[in-house]
């Protein structure tokens, strides 16, 4: 469901050359401590929207990853 989106911010890392996302609730991990468990990294954003759409929240896809 694309609703599940909602809940995430999508940040790019021009540094890394990676993706970072976060739930809204877990946003100050997504902008002060990106090796929190409730951020997610990738290359490619779709990647990340991926886990998303299947999974829904951070901790269901720390669980399936």
């Amino acid at each position: 469901m694309k609703e599940n989106l909602q809940q995430w911010v999508f940040v790019f890392n021009p540094y890394l050359n990676e993706w970072h996302a976060a739930m809204r609730k877990d946003m100050s991990d997504l902008w002060n401590n990106h090796e929190s468990k409730k951020v997610l990294k990738s290359k490619n954003i779709k990647t990340l929207e991926n886990l998303i759409l299947k999974y829904g929240d951070i901790d269901t896809i720390n669980c399936s990853i």
